[in-house]
């Protein structure tokens, strides 16, 4: 069944079981959040909805919604205890979300975090926790939960009807990373639509409220997240796992990065030989360490409520597209049924990259491969049988030797003639890289990012 992923900011207020009537679409649905009403809605148009409620942790810190006559019995008990024993709740907060009067109601609920000082009954408490928390604290909770449900979600509402500004913004900006990173994780394939859905302020006096959808507009750009700068040195892959006991992390995390950069490299830059060469790593493996990456994350995040681990904001956001372009681009290789090899069928690498660029509108790439191509082809048009040789020998017979040249490795789809081995058998044309220069390459490549 077709399904729709609903997310809201959690709300707790006196009024917190008022019933609304909300108009979606002309029909009306009377309920107390408007998530609640989208659900009820696209329940109607034949699909299988979720909401999921994002609680700041901070919302039970408010001594003036004691004693609420509207809330359950164990609400009102989780509330008193909150507001006398903050630093108890807040080793465990989910105790009092579970009994949230909305969570019964809601598919799921992930917490947040919280900024600034709040007043309980044992005097303020103060969260010391940074904006860009609840930006990756979301973030990771979005990635986690659409790769568990992926299969059939059509769309993603991001309702902003409720919430402290703070949250609604966090929300928003999380958003935009969660539609790029599915943009690069399902490059140029059938991928949910992204919207945004707020209602008519909520007034006094007003009967019905109507709530709207508009598309948030995200872009997934053909360009690597991360630069040369990031894989020097083990550079992203330390502020990521920067522990003593997590190298092995790290390392694996690190190659991954590498793969992925070589890659996007030997695209970007028209250079096809080093998909062959290099290889890519097998779909699941990289599901499988980003999964244990975002959950690394999120239970980093959620070691302490009231205070922040500093984690870099920017070096996770340039990991986590990482990781989603990598899948992209591995996902988009294996339907070609590359795989590693130390040579290669001509014909076969000029039809696979064809394909290749023609779904990352690569028009030039595939233009200047074909003349590099046919270059070699005329040149070998009157040999039958030649065994390994140096394309310099080939191309260029009455040539000086030269060392590699980077500029010549670019300006000619990889094919440095005296880096590329070539070799006929009757029709059948093989090329290779010279596996002395193998580092070179990667090194190139990598610098190329």
């Amino acid at each position: 069944m077709k399904k729709v992923i609903i997310y809201q900011i959690g709300r707790l207020d006196r009024d917190v079981f008022k019933e609304y009537e909300f108009e979606i679409n002309e029909k009306p649905f009377k309920t107390s959040l408007s998530s609640f009403a989208l659900r009820q809605y696209f329940c109607c148009e034949g699909f299988d909805p979720k909401v999921i409620l994002l609680y700041p942790v901070s919302l039970p810190l408010n001594p003036s919604l004691r004693g609420n006559s509207g809330y359950p019995e164990d609400c009102n008990k989780n509330l008193e205890i909150a507001l006398q024993n903050p630093k108890v709740y807040l080793k465990d907060p989910s105790h009092f979300f579970d009994h949230h009067p909305h969570t019964k109601k809601a598919d799921h609920y992930y917490l947040i975090h919280s900024l600034g000082e709040y007043n309980t009954l044992e005097g303020t408490i103060r969260f010391d926790c940074y904006y860009h928390d609840i930006v990756l604290l979301t973030l990771l909770h979005m990635l986690d939960l659409f790769l568990k449900e992926e299969e059939g979600i059509e769309r993603i509402i991001i309702d902003i009807s409720s919430g402290h500004n703070i949250y609604v913004s966090a929300l928003i900006e999380a958003s935009r990373f969660f539609g790029t990173w599915i943009k690069l994780y399902h490059w140029n394939g059938l991928i949910p639509s992204l919207e945004i859905a707020f209602s008519d302020p909520i007034i006094p006096g007003i009967s019905r409220f109507k709530i709207n959808t508009e598309e948030l507009k995200v872009q997934a750009l053909f360009s690597s997240p991360i630069g040369y700068d990031d894989l020097n040195n083990n550079s992203l892959a330390l502020k990521i796992y920067p522990e003593k006991n997590q190298r092995d992390k790290k390392r694996q995390l690190q190659s991954f990065l590498e793969n992925f950069a070589i890659i996007f490299s030997a695209i970007k830059n028209n250079t096809p030989l080093a998909i062959y060469t290099f290889g890519y790593h097998d779909l699941e493996d990289i599901k499988r360490d980003f999964d244990e990456l975002v959950s690394h994350t999120i239970d980093k995040l959620k070691q302490a409520y009231d205070s922040t681990p500093n984690l870099d904001k920017s070096a996770y956001i340039k990991v986590l597209l990482s990781f989603a372009f990598y899948m992209g681009l591995c996902r988009i290789i294996k339907s070609q049924s590359i795989s590693k090899s130390n040579e290669i069928n001509i014909d076969k690498l000029r039809n696979d990259l064809e394909n290749i660029y023609g779904k990352f509108k690569l028009n030039l790439n595939d233009t200047i491969l074909g003349n590099e191509i046919d270059k070699i082809k005329k040149a070998l048009e009157k040999d039958k049988d030649i065994e390994w040789k140096s394309l310099s020998t080939i191309l260029y017979p009455e040539s000086n030797i030269t060392p590699p040249q980077k500029r010549n490795f670019f300006a000619h789809a990889g094919f440095e003639a005296n880096i590329t081995e070539c070799m006929k058998n009757g029709k059948e044309i093989y090329l290779r890289y010279i596996t002395k220069h193998i580092d070179m390459i990667k090194g190139w490549l990598k610098e190329s990012v």
